[in-house]
């Protein structure tokens, strides 16, 4: 008997799809195995975790890389695909999923994978094809998920309004993929950077509000460097919708009876910012070119400490993946308090807390004056990464979401 199929259709950071290319363009007679060799060799993670984890659980494993163009293009150039050059993107990944005919889909980007996408998907599937959506953000009108047969996240409070808009909703937290140990060298005595920040920094009204607030106080007082990737400021009435939404939602008011307000769209790849952010201007020597793949856990392999901030779209709950990635490359994280981190992590025990900017200031001194305590807070935080938030630890969550459908 046949295994059944999983196929994960993942997108790519657009930043890491530019540079990936660069390294192709002296050789544009790749085949596809070739260059998907060569792409699993940058070690790029995406979301929650590669599909190959859930052979584990008896499938069959199959994996897309939607945006990854030259891919893609030599894709249906050795399987003689015509595309629509205008959305090869999409139009290669129907036909790739005709030709696979997997029993679950995993979908990791539900912006690139819109309703419309989702149809297609449908048609070109067998009628007894499972369809599973990620979002990890704000959300303007949660009932577009109804399509779907399940709808995972790492944030509660978007699984609580998925399910009160009649999606089908699970929480899946992110995780840590522990063959980066195994790629890098991660030896304690080879870390020259006491504070690092690896991430994405907004405007002083956006989602990242409260980030950049930190950000600042650390390049004040501190060692704080950056491998930014600065994106679009938000404008103060989309910060205010998004706010009043939020009280929307914990009022519950029906959504359909609210008028909807424009909610910030980020989306999974940023948006680059055209001018230089106030933070470039003050400390250009603290800023780095932002890093993907092998380089971003070799940052965190060498850093002592490692800031984490989650932002306003976050709310209360802890649910980034720099948690699990900072702890399972043995950085010490600093990071913001959330009301369920205690879940995760034991808080001044295996990951360190701030509430305010100031806190992280004097703890960053601390931990900076404290190398022994530093590191086995460091120690103990990647145990508990190791043992409880890798990826094999999230594909056996899911196995079990499927298998309660049969």
């Amino acid at each position: 008997m046949s295994r059944p199929r999983f196929l994960k259709i993942s997108s790519v950071y657009s930043e890491f799809v530019r540079s990936f290319v660069a390294t192709l363009a002296l050789d544009d007679r790749l085949t596809s195995a070739e260059i998907a060799e060569r792409f699993a060799r940058t070690a790029y993670v995406a979301i929650l975790f590669p599909a190959h984890h859930m052979e584990a659980h008896g499938y069959e494993s199959h994996e897309i890389y939607m945006s990854l163009k030259p891919l893609q293009l030599a894709w249906a150039r050795e399987n003689g695909v015509h595309f629509n050059e205008s959305n090869w993107h999409k139009s290669i990944t129907i036909a790739q999923v005709r030709q696979l005919k997997p029993d679950v889909i995993f979908l990791q980007d539900l912006y690139v994978c819109d309703a419309d996408f989702r149809r297609e998907l449908r048609a070109a599937c067998p009628s007894h094809t499972r369809l599973i959506g990620w979002r990890g953000a704000p959300t303007e009108e949660y009932t577009q998920f109804r399509d779907l047969d399940l709808t995972l996240s790492c944030n509660p409070h978007y699984i609580e309004r998925m399910r009160l808009a009649g999606a089908t909703a699970a929480l899946l937290p992110l995780s840590f993929e522990p063959r980066m140990l195994e790629l890098i060298d991660t030896m304690t005595d080879l870390r020259p950077h006491q504070l690092t920040f690896a991430g994405s920094i907004g405007s002083p009204f956006g989602i990242w509000a409260s980030r950049e607030r930190v950000i600042q106080r650390l390049l004040e007082d501190g060692p704080l460097e950056l491998w930014a990737n600065f994106v679009d400021p938000v404008s103060r009435f989309e910060n205010l919708s998004y706010q009043l939404n939020r009280l929307l939602d914990l009022v519950r008011v029906p959504i359909g009876l609210r008028t909807h307000l424009p909610i910030v769209r980020i989306g999974a790849h940023g948006m680059t910012r055209p001018g230089q952010h106030p933070i470039q201007t003050r400390f250009p020597e603290r800023i780095h070119p932002p890093v993907f793949g092998l380089a971003y856990y070799q940052l965190l392999a060498q850093s002592q400490i490692t800031l984490n901030n989650h932002g306003e779209n976050h709310e209360d709950y802890a649910a980034n993946v720099r948690l699990y990635e900072a702890t399972g490359m043995g950085a010490c994280l600093l990071t913001d308090w959330k009301s369920n981190l205690h879940e995760l992590f034991v808080p001044d025990q295996e990951v360190v807390t701030y509430r305010h900017p100031d806190e992280a200031a004097e703890k960053v001194r601390y931990l900076l004056d404290h190398d022994h305590e530093r590191a086995a807070i460091a120690r103990a935080g990647q145990q508990r990464t190791l043992r409880d938030h890798t990826s094999a630890n999230r594909a056996a969550r899911l196995a079990e979401l499927i298998g309660a459908w049969h």
